[in-house]
């Protein structure tokens, strides 16, 4: 029996080769590679934390003493104080976070017992309770918790003459009830004892005093995985720009120092070096404004460089078909500590990076180009009982492409040693040239191979074909614009000799 039977159809688009992501179409459809990604972020985040903080304190009696009602027993009246190496606070507004308190009486008599933090404000209210713990006993105590929720607070950090930072003043007074009775105590007894613990306390603002830090650019890379996909061959360019954005969104002054921006071609082991003034000089850029309460709540400073074909060797970069880019250099925050006084700020979404945009128009003349794949398959069940006798294969092909192509397909075994081939040079001819230089029509091909006997065998044994395509720009190394309604479509499918 003969049959004719579709396998496999797809369509290749200029997107399909590079990725939808990093194709987009102007509005005359001429296309453009766009890439937009963060090289370096600044690590603001260290600069919003505050870590988990607890602190213990207690009354205790250094003497036996008669307490008589109303009697005060100052169990804390003074600073907490946070270890915040990187950031001196002043203020903080709290964005998410809580104060745990856990407090113990031993008192055999009611106490009224108020707690206050007189510099975390919220509204304009003071962080503030007072509550009453019943009479326990020395050796019973009457255990009493409580969580408040810091969300919008503001706390004020700089003790009570407003010039320390991290410091937050505490005031824990217990008083014997009015209503109590008097009674004894034994000397290095605890009467009251309290814990705190500020947990998970992350600002929505921060300002203080910003520590300099010196931090490393330690070599980001940027992969470009569509590259590895060029086997052999040369590209020649039409135009592009790289442009390095540098985003200071934290109220500090920054210094950044790009050492080195390599693209290196993993298939080659070519490296090739930017050239560019700023390379190797360091970089100024001045701290956000602060807007506090308004909107937008700050204001960056951004500071913008392009590389061109004019005054660096981009095209030579570019032409060297880098799958991968390496950035290296230093930023400094807070080059000169000091120079705003404790007014250094920073913000919960305080962005502050380093971008690398590179744009080009997808114009290009390719000269022996080589893009190479591999993919797997599975037709081992279409081999049942060798009924098979014969597969003439043919690839319909309908190509909008200025590019001639030859196709190479090959069978591989799982050491990835070539066994077989279905096509080896098969020329699928280059679209017409139209006006303007654009393709307005298709021009149509038809491969034909045949498969029998060992070819046969290989084709159902194996699992993986191996393409190759050599592209060609027709006319030769002229520069062609691409669009986006250009595409190869390919068809496959077998005429198959069948023993029934």
């Amino acid at each position: 029996m003969d049959a004719l039977a579709p396998i496999a159809k797809t369509t290749l688009t200029v997107s399909n080769m590079i990725g939808d992501t990093l194709v987009a179409a102007n509005p005359g459809g001429d296309l453009r590679f766009h890439y937009d990604g963060v090289v370096y972020k600044l690590p603001i985040d260290t600069l919003l934390m505050i870590p988990d903080t607890g602190f213990n304190f207690a009354f205790i009696t250094p003497l036996a003493i008669n307490l008589i009602p109303n009697f005060p027993l100052n169990v804390y009246n003074n600073y907490v104080n946070f270890n915040t190496p990187k950031i001196t606070l002043t203020t903080a507004i709290v964005q998410s976070g809580f104060l745990d308190i856990q407090i113990k009486s031993y008192a055999t008599q009611p106490v009224i017992l108020n707690f206050t933090i007189p510099k975390a404000t919220k509204n304009g209210v003071v962080l503030t309770f007072t509550d009453t713990m019943p009479a326990a006993s020395f050796a019973n105590p009457y255990q009493y918790t409580k969580s408040f929720n810091l969300e919008g607070y503001t706390m004020n950090l700089t003790g009570d003459d407003g010039t320390v930072g991290n410091r937050l003043r505490v005031s824990i007074l217990a008083t014997v009830s009015p209503d109590a009775q008097a009674f004894d105590v034994p000397a290095g007894q605890k009467v009251v004892e309290t814990n705190l613990l500020f947990r998970k306390v992350k600002p929505y603002y921060a300002k203080g005093r910003i520590a300099t830090q010196n931090l490393n650019i330690n070599n980001d890379t940027i992969q470009l995985p569509f590259m590895r996909l060029v086997k052999d061959g040369t590209l020649n360019l039409k135009d592009a720009y790289l442009k390095f954005i540098i985003n200071n969104g934290v109220g500090v002054d920054l210094q950044a120092k790009f050492q080195s921006l390599t693209g290196y071609n993993s298939r080659t082991g070519q490296a090739v070096n930017i050239q560019h003034p700023i390379i190797g000089n360091a970089i100024n850029v001045s701290r956000a404004v602060d807007h506090l309460w308004q909107e937008p709540h700050f204001t960056p400073v951004i500071k913008e460089y392009e590389f061109n074909s004019t005054n660096s060797n981009l095209k030579t970069f570019l032409e060297n078909l880098p799958d991968k880019i390496k950035v290296g250099g230093q930023v400094v925050m807070n080059p000169i500590q000091g120079v705003s006084g404790a007014n250094d700020f920073v913000y919960y979404d305080s962005k502050s990076e380093i971008r690398l945009i590179a744009d080009m128009p997808i114009s290009f003349a390719l000269n022996q180009l080589l893009l190479a794949d591999t993919i797997f398959y599975n037709m081992s069940a279409q081999a049942e009982d060798n009924r098979i006798q014969k597969a003439d294969l043919k690839i319909f092909v309908e190509n909008k492409f200025p590019f001639e192509c030859k196709l190479q397909i090959y069978m591989i075994d799982s050491a990835g040693t070539i066994a077989d081939s279905l096509f080896t040079d098969a020329v699928i001819p280059a679209a017409p040239l139209g006006a303007n230089n654009k393709v307005e029509s298709t021009v149509s091909t038809v491969l034909i191979t045949s498969a029998e006997a060992k070819r046969l065998d290989n084709l159902f044994r194996l699992r993986k074909m191996y393409f190759k395509v050599r592209f060609n720009t027709m006319p030769a190394n002229q520069v062609l614009d691409m669009y986006s309604d250009y595409f190869m479509k390919l068809k496959i499918t077998a005429k198959i000799k069948y023993r029934i």
